[in-house]
């Protein structure tokens, strides 16, 4: 398994949890199983102070009773029949010995997990995994629950702080509530991070449950802190960094990766509160294509999980309360009070120095003046506004040359594609069958044909069964669609069990080598208003305001104007299925076009590329007039002034 190199894909943190110049007091440990325990596992138990020994399912209720053992670890082979017996066992013979079962550690061997989930709901496991765990990861596991035992042990030495960026500081001191502080927070993962997703995961220790509050306003519902890559860091307060999440036998994709795939990278990081505890977990996770996460964004999340245990520890949820509750400072709105305030400072009359009218009046003279010459001399520009939409060079739709239901769909956006590679397969089961009666038709008539060369019917029915084979062979093709030519796949419209229509557009694919190399620069269509087509032609400037960035503009030549006013319905078939339905669009329009200058541009020092697809608006100025005739259109006549 690939590991950074700081190996925390084994979770070696710098300091582990429960170890310091003052070591844990001693607290019993049992290991059940068909197996002894390792001897590494021991050794490791050891330097911590804690002993491990070996017991059997048979005498485990007799022993706990008598020597109060605190931690049970089930090792391989233990199903969940067998542990939830003998931990049923157990509560009937030690009555007093208090609540052993929260906190055991189980391993689960053969069995899955939800053979445990009755467990699990009742809150009677401190971790579990689908799989065994390597002597360290396991070692945490019980130094931790020892940890817990303790209540107010060693404390946990500090990690290397590194700052944040002012913005980023500035939205977790100006959070007011705590889904407002988990949208902060998010976004001071994906920077400190460098992932394409983050979130905070909140812990409830009365409900025993994992929460996040952006998608749960209210901690009445979350996950079980018994199961999952995130559980066990909020078992252990160990980082932990997985190149790819779902090998690992710690994996729940309900808790670790609800929106992503088991294949991307994981980096978790524990949020220690007040008192030293695991209070929350921050999670980034990046796709299976990226980079794994290096050791200076651990340290950099690290850093913001110091950031952000304050401001959690501020906004947590009290018990039985919402995230919200106690942020209300009285009844009254705060604007209303400044009001009341200022309304209850002394006024003064109004005082009207003479010297002040005899200047203003001239400053009114000249305002007036400069007001009538404005309404000779500016002029009004008047431009033609419209939608626009962005066209990638060298764009091929792939459309479906039969109908069907959609089998298998091996492309996926943003993917280098082959000429006649494999994208799409439709559904052809009755077509393979029809060319498997071929094929046995032809091999028995071949066997006749051998017994009576001379029989001409046997020949002729040879000659039909293989054209109807050619025919069959040619219907089965046609279920398959391949790449027309080498490029990036840009858009997929179709997902596997959809039914589609002969003829309709399923993907589209952008010609070029890697990296763009070879392809066409992108082109904007831009949809003006039809009643300003006699004023447009080619060769005019195209003013494009680009999406999501206002006042940023970039000037085009428009290269084309169409000759004749379109509709609606004309315009989205222009544009596309896709394009054409994302873009309001009313009354006559007319099409010009213009090409980009590149295939990217560039924002406040960023670089973004033109996507397929992309709207945004266009004008294009068709005219100017006076100002005069602009407010008065009736003078015109008088002025011929005709812009």
């Amino acid at each position: 398994m690939e590991t950074t190199k700081r190996d925390l894909a084994s979770t070696e943190p710098t300091a582990e949890p429960g170890t310091a110049p003052d070591r844990l007091r001693p607290v019993p440990a049992l290991w059940i199983g068909p197996e002894p325990p390792p001897r590494r596992l021991r050794e490791l138990l050891a330097d911590r102070g804690l002993a491990l020994s070996a017991a059997d399912l048979q005498g485990l209720a007799g022993r706990v009773a008598a020597s109060g053992v605190a931690i049970l670890c089930f090792g391989p082979g233990c199903s969940a029949g067998e542990v939830q017996a003998a931990l049923g066992a157990i509560e009937r013979s030690a009555p007093d010995v208090p609540d052993v079962p929260c906190l055991s550690v189980v391993l689960a061997g053969a069995s899955g997990l939800e053979d445990f989930q009755d467990l699990v709901d009742d809150d009677r496991l401190f971790y579990l995994s689908r799989g065994a765990l390597s002597d360290r990861d396991l070692a945490g596991l019980i130094a931790s629950a020892a940890e817990s035992l303790l209540r107010g042990g060693a404390e946990r030495p500090e990690r290397q702080e590194r700052t944040l960026s002012v913005e980023a500081l500035r939205r977790l001191a100006l959070a007011r509530s705590l889904p407002e502080l988990a949208e902060a927070v998010g976004a001071t993962i994906l920077q400190a991070a460098s992932a394409q997703r983050g979130y905070c995961l909140v812990f409830d220790p009365r409900r025993q449950a994992l929460w996040n509050p952006i998608g749960e306003a209210e901690p009445e519902s979350g996950e079980s802190p018994a199961v999952g890559l995130v559980s066990f860091i909020l078992r252990t307060g160990l980082t932990l960094c997985l190149p790819r999440a779902g090998e690992d036998p710690r994996f729940d994709p309900d808790l670790d990766n609800p929106d992503g795939e088991p294949a991307e990278r994981f980096l978790g990081v524990p949020v220690r509160g007040m008192d030293g505890e695991v209070a929350a977990v921050l999670v980034a996770v990046r796709l299976a294509q990226e980079p794994p996460f290096e050791p200076r964004e651990i340290a950099a999340l690290e850093a913001a999980a110091g950031h952000v245990a304050p401001y959690l520890t501020a906004l947590a949820p009290v018990p039985g309360t919402s995230g919200t509750a106690g942020l209300q400072r009285g009844p009254f709105r705060e604007r209303a009070l400044r009001e009341r305030e200022m309304s209850a400072m002394p006024l003064e009359p109004l005082r009207l120095a003479p010297g002040w009218t005899r200047w203003t009046y001239w400053l009114l003279v000249a305002a007036l003046a400069a007001g009538l010459l404005a309404l000779v001399l500016v002029r009004v520009p008047e431009y033609a506004s419209g939608v626009a939409v962005v066209r990638a060079g060298g764009r091929v739709e792939v459309t479906a040359t039969a109908g069907g239901t959609v089998a298998s769909l091996t492309a996926q956006p943003q993917t280098r594609v082959r000429k006649g590679q494999l994208l799409l397969t439709l559904s052809s089961a009755e077509e393979a069958a029809n060319l498997r009666r071929l094929d046995r038709e032809i091999e028995s008539k071949l066997v006749q044909r051998l017994q009576a060369p001379s029989d001409p019917a046997i020949a002729q029915d040879l000659v039909a069964l293989r054209a109807e084979r050619e025919l069959a062979q040619a219907q089965l093709a046609e279920r398959e669609l391949r790449a027309p030519a080498d490029g990036e796949v840009s858009d997929v419209r179709v997902a596997p069990g959809q039914l589609v229509e002969a003829g309709q557009p399923v993907l589209a694919i952008l010609e070029g080598g890697e990296k763009g190399a070879g392809r066409d620069l992108p082109s904007v269509v831009a949809l003006l208003p039809g009643s300003y087509l006699p004023q447009l032609r080619a060769g005019m400037r195209m003013r494009l305001e680009l999406p999501g960035h206002p006042y940023v503009y970039r000037w085009l030549t428009i290269d084309s104007v169409a000759g004749e006013v379109i509709g609606p319905a004309e315009a989205r078939r222009l544009l596309g299925s896709v394009a054409g339905d994302a873009v309001p669009l009313q009354g006559a329009l007319a099409v010009v076009t213009a090409p980009l200058p590149s295939s990217t541009f560039e924002v406040s020092g960023e670089t973004y590329a033109y996507r397929d697809g992309m709207p945004s608006q266009a004008e294009v100025r068709v005219k100017s007039e006076r100002l005069l005739f602009a407010l008065l259109p009736a003078l015109r006549s008088l002025g011929g002034d005709h812009g």
